[in-house]
C-alpha cells in the first residue's frame, strides 16, 4: 500500500539517486546480458512502460497485477533448454517465489528503482496445543525490498497468493499433538539443565494432582503433568508409526532420502551451512564437479517435497535413496 501510494515520478527519483549514486548503484544494476536481451525488453514493456508524469507507485501495481493475471505459482522443475529467467518471464510463466522476486528486482531496477531480494520466512501456523507459532521449511519465502526516498526500504511481495489444500480434521489434530510433543520434549527435557530436570521429575512423582488449582505444594508438577502425559502418549504414538514403517512426516520435515543423503555427504566432507538455502548448497556441490546429474534430480525432488502440493512419487524416493546408498550421486 505504501509503495503503490508513492507520488514520486521517475524524473524526481533519478534526481534523488543521482545525489547518492555510489550508495545506490549496486541496487540498480542489471546484468548486461539480461538488459540487452530482446525477451527482457519485450517483457518489461508488456508489464509497464513508465511515462514522465506517472507516479512511481503505478509500477508496483502493474507488476503485481501482471503476475496475478498471467502467471502460475508452482515448484515443478522447468524441463527445457531455455535460460531459466527467459523461460519464466516469456515462455513457461510458471515458478516459485524466487523466480517472481528475481524478475521483479530486475524489472524495478530497469526503470530506475533501487531494489533487492530478501530471503526469509513468511507466516507459520499457531499450535493451540503447545501454544507456540511453528515456522517450518515450507514457510521459506523470497520477496522484494524497494527503496523509496523519505520512507526507506519497503517490502513488496510479487508472488501471487495461492490457496493450499486443508487437511482433514483428524489429520490436523494428530499433526498438532505430534508437533506439540516434539516441542515439549525439546523444551522441557533436552533444553533443561540436569538440576531442573531432576526437580521436574521429583515433583511429578510425588504429586497426585492433575491441575495446579488443587494445592500449592504441587503447583510446579500440576503445571506440567498434563503436558508430560500428552508428551508420553505422543511419543508412544510416534514409536508405533515408526515401527509400522508408515510414510509419516510432518509438513516441512526433510524426507527420508534427503536425510540419508545428508548423512552420506557429511562423511565425505560436505555439510550445508546455516546461512545456505538447499538450492545454494546443491549449487555449491555441483561446482565441485564431483557429483553426477542425479544430484539435479534429488534437488528437484526435495524442492517438490518441501514446497509443492504434489509430492515426489514413492518409486522415485526409493530410487534416490538407493542412489545415495550406492554412492551413485558422486563420481
Amino acid at each position: 500500500k505504501e509503495l503503490s501510494s508513492s507520488l514520486l515520478t521517475p524524473e524526481k527519483l533519478r534526481y534523488t539517486f543521482s545525489r547518492n549514486k555510489a550508495h545506490f548503484q549496486r541496487f540498480l544494476e542489471v546484468p548486461p546480458e539480461v538488459a540487452k536481451a530482446p525477451y527482457f525488453k519485450k517483457w518489461t514493456e508488456e508489464v509497464y512502460k513508465p511515462l514522465p508524469q506517472d507516479p512511481m507507485g503505478i509500477a508496483f501495481l502493474r507488476l503485481a497485477s501482471h503476475f496475478r493475471d498471467n502467471y502460475r505459482v508452482g515448484y515443478e522443475a522447468q524441463k527445457n533448454n531455455v535460460d531459466s529467467l527467459e523461460s519464466f518471464v516469456d515462455k513457461a510463466r510458471y515458478g516459485h517465489c524466487e523466480y517472481f522476486a528475481t524478475a521483479s528486482v530486475l524489472f524495478l531496477r530497469s526503470i530506475g528503482i533501487p531494489s533487492r531480494i530478501v530471503l526469509g520466512y513468511r507466516g507459520g501456523g499457531y499450535n493451540e496445543v503447545s501454544q507456540v507459532l511453528e515456522v517450518r521449511e515450507a514457510n521459506a519465502h523470497a520477496w522484494v525490498e524497494a527503496y523509496i526516498p523519505n520512507q526507506g526500504w519497503l517490502s513488496f511481495d510479487p508472488t501471487p497468493v495461492t490457496i493450499r489444500p486443508t487437511q482433514s480434521s483428524l489429520a490436523s489434530v494428530v499433526v498438532l499433538y505430534f508437533a506439540a510433543a516434539k516441542f515439549w520434549l525439546q523444551r522441557y527435557l533436552v533444553d533443561y539443565d540436569s538440576e531442573t530436570q531432576a526437580k521436574l521429575f521429583k515433583e511429578l512423582r510425588t504429586s497426585t494432582y492433575l491441575t495446579s488449582d488443587r494445592g500449592t505444594s504441587s503447583s510446579f508438577a500440576g503445571r506440567y503433568k498434563v503436558r508430560l502425559l500428552l508428551l508420553c502418549a505422543g511419543l508412544l504414538g510416534l514409536g508405533f508409526f515408526v515401527w509400522k514403517r508408515k510414510p509419516w512426516r510432518s509438513q516441512g520435515e526433510l524426507p527420508s532420502y534427503y536425510r540419508e543423503f545428508r548423512k552420506a555427504i557429511k562423511r565425505v566432507g560436505f555439510e550445508r551451512h546455516q546461512t545456505e538455502t538447499f538450492s545454494q548448497f546443491h549449487h555449491r556441490l555441483k561446482s565441485t564437479k564431483r557429483f553426477s546429474s542425479t544430484l539435479e534430480e534429488l534437488d528437484q525432488a526435495l524442492e517438490r517435497d518441501l514446497y509443492a502440493f504434489e509430492k515426489t512419487s514413492p518409486q522415485l524416493q526409493r530410487a534416490l535413496k538407493a542412489a545415495v546408498r550406492q554412492k551413485r550421486l558422486w563420481r
